[in-house]
């Protein structure tokens, strides 16, 4: 956020001071940094990202008690049976 209000100082101080001349550069400078300032930067919100840990974790969660019932069961899962077939 604090990169996207720097940007926008910067964009905003030659056009507020008449410095760029020509308008349609000083809307392209002004609308650039409109979508600075707008744009959603993913990587900065953490609890964006432990929520998509905690979700990826627990869908590991439910995977993990039918696995292992299945395997109680006498039903190997694949990787098991190849793993069991190649020690033989």
């Amino acid at each position: 956020m604090y990169t996207g209000l720097l940007c926008a100082a910067t964009l905003w101080g030659p056009v507020r001071m008449s410095e760029v001349r020509q308008p349609a550069f000083a809307a392209a400078m002004l609308v650039l940094s409109g979508l600075v300032l707008l744009a959603p930067v993913r990587t900065a919100d953490p609890l964006r990202r432990r929520r998509d840990r905690a979700e990826a974790e627990g869908l590991r969660a439910e995977r993990a008690p039918l696995s292992a019932e299945s395997d109680r069961r006498g039903e190997l899962s694949a990787p098991l049976e190849l793993a069991a077939s190649r020690s033989r």
